[in-house]
């Protein structure tokens, strides 16, 4: 299932890199790009809120295969998924 996900992923993650890298991809080796919040309580809450909107702001969030958290980052990412 995680390949077949990958598989309909990619075209939306080639998309979104020449989008914000302003250059076509054809041809040339896609990354699968992961984002990774830590543990930490609130100031972790606080640092994935603001990383997640930095990355969504340059166009980078559109371009994430996975996200996942840790302890206070879970905050984070839980809500940015409800939104």
């Amino acid at each position: 299932a995680e390949q077949d996900y990958l598989d309909k992923r990619m075209p939306q993650v080639q998309s979104a890199l020449e989008h914000m890298l302003g250059t076509s991809l054809a041809g040339k080796y896609i990354p699968k790009i992961a984002i990774v919040g830590s543990g930490g309580g609130y100031r972790a809450m606080f640092c994935t809120t603001g990383s997640l909107v930095g990355a969504d702001r340059i166009g980078l969030l559109d371009a994430v295969s996975y996200i996942t958290a840790l302890s206070g980052s879970t905050w984070a990412v839980s809500a940015w998924y409800a939104t």
